[in-house]
């Protein structure tokens, strides 16, 4: 878990994702910052998480014309 403020988190993912890039490895990064008076149960947060990610993943397919079905 990451505490600290979104700007942040947001910063770490995409130093993640341009040190990646430099590397002949690929990452798909979703992430879902909550504030604390939100009212949002893990689960939920999981999930929107997992949906960023895949999000980002199908971003990576279609920038790069790879097809991991190969």
């Amino acid at each position: 878990m990451f505490k600290g403020k979104k700007e942040e988190l947001d910063k770490v993912v995409e130093t993640i994702k341009e040190k990646m890039k430099e590397s002949k490895y690929s990452v798909a990064i979703g992430h879902y910052f909550i504030e604390k008076s939100d009212e949002v149960t893990f689960e939920d947060a999981l999930k929107k998480s997992e949906d960023l990610m895949y999000l980002d993943k199908g971003r990576y397919y279609q920038e790069t014309g790879h097809n991991r079905r190969r």
